[in-house]
């Protein structure tokens, strides 16, 4: 027993190194040797579904909770692993199970939120997804200041902060309910990210626009921007989908205009997101993938602000695109080049959200498990109305979504005037 430990300790370091294969070898060493070590059969199982053994993970789930059927957490990642497997009732389930025995399990319940979200279950997906902040590894902190979080009181000559979470294309997509809080006659203090801070003051003149909190004073309140879908009770029919509702300024319109020229109809596209994101491996695409579209009568334009090694030397070598790099100084830029563009094409990123908010045409590329945000087996989007949605099939391919976009991207070049 002494020597299985020692080899689960080796497989757990090779873990959290990232040398899943290494670790996936060590537990299924232990394994042969023991068939029933719960420890090696629950990592063994969460190596497989980093690695995307999907289906190998589920069983691996399902053995170790043959031993241990009162391991909560081995149920929740077992709910993950359906998730992506698109088994989501069974998930659904797996994630009630793990509540059953634990009923204030964050994961779980944060969890089963982004699986209710997806299906459209938004009621009880929003409540769920309030349990984020109490996740082991959620990414974002609430402010340090010492005022409770706005759970729907009057506000009515309140100060209310709204604070920014997770990635650009989340603030982007819900800046949309500020109007809503101003209405309510409250004096409204949103505390974005600098990259943003033009944009938005631009866009919503009524609103504070802040980038650090030192010397703002007198709130009552504060609420994370992701939370106010659950504030307002937001229902997929009910969003508030109105576009555009961000704002040019009209000299960078007119600059980038002129940079970008007015001969051809005028494509923009962007291939990858920030690399960090966790779900970087399924929702980012190598530039080469694109290049079948290159053959359209357009323009193409890179949105890109962050070029990965392996794409730079490909990306010199096109001289149908037209890329700006270090000359977009943060999203206004962007912004009024979007503003010129006939369409965008583009991964799941800030672009697509920014060219969304703006009412123009946005073609988003989704893999075969997409973000909870864009519901499942549709080509529109409540959230945005001059979207178009093409997903990947069960294969997880990306080449046959390309196909498709080019032969979309032929008829729609042909039939603008």
């Amino acid at each position: 027993m002494a020597n299985l430990t020692v080899i689960l300790n080796r497989a757990v370091a090779a873990y959290n190194k990232g040398q899943l294969n290494e670790a996936e070898q060590l537990c299924q060493r232990i394994i042969a040797i023991k068939r029933n070590f719960f420890d090696a059969l629950h990592l063994v199982a969460v190596v497989q579904s980093r690695l995307g053994k999907k289906d190998e993970a589920l069983a691996s789930y399902d053995r170790a909770l043959k031993v241990r059927p009162d391991y909560a957490e081995a149920l929740s990642n077992r709910g993950l692993t359906l998730h992506e497997l698109k088994r989501f009732e069974e998930a659904l389930a797996s994630y009630d199970r793990a509540l059953k025995l634990r009923s204030d399990y964050a994961d779980a319940l944060s969890n089963r939120g982004l699986t209710r979200l997806l299906v459209g279950q938004y009621k009880d997906g929003w409540a769920d997804y309030e349990w984020r902040w109490e996740t082991t590894f959620f990414p974002s902190k609430r402010p340090k200041i010492n005022v409770p979080i706005w759970q729907g009181e009057d506000l009515s000559g309140r100060h209310l902060l709204v604070f920014s979470e997770q990635g650009f294309g989340d603030m982007i997509q819900f800046t949309r309910y500020l109007p809503l809080l101003v209405e309510r006659k409250c004096k409204v203090t949103l505390f974005a990210p600098v990259q943003l801070k033009r944009l938005l003051k631009l866009s919503f003149q009524s609103i504070e626009i802040v980038s650090e909190l030192e010397g703002i004073h007198g709130i009552d309140f504060q609420v994370a921007l992701m939370s106010l879908p659950h504030r307002f009770n937001t229902e997929p029919l009910s969003i508030p989908n109105k576009v555009p509702y961000l704002k040019i300024e009209p000299h960078l319109e007119t600059r980038w205009k002129d940079r970008i020229g007015t001969q051809s109809f005028k494509i923009g596209i962007a291939w990858s997101g920030r690399p960090t994101h966790k779900n970087d491996h399924n929702r980012s695409i190598n530039l080469s993938l694109f290049l079948p579209l290159l053959d359209a009568q357009a323009t193409f334009v890179s949105l890109q602000t962050d070029i990965r090694p392996n794409d730079a030397a490909l990306l010199k070598e096109q001289k149908n695109i037209l890329n700006f790099g270090e000359e977009l100084k943060d999203f206004s830029d962007t912004a009024a080049i979007i503003s010129n563009l006939d369409l965008v094409i583009s991964v799941d990123t800030s672009a697509a959200h920014l060219a969304g908010a703006l009412g123009k045409p946005i073609w988003v590329l989704l893999p075969f498990i997409p973000d909870w945000r864009w519901l499942l087996d549709r080509e529109d989007s409540p959230w945005y109305p001059t979207a178009r949605l093409f997903r990947q099939n069960g294969t997880r391919a990306w080449d046959t979504v390309i196909a498709r976009v080019h032969t979309a991207l032929h008829d729609f070049v042909q039939i603008r005037p």
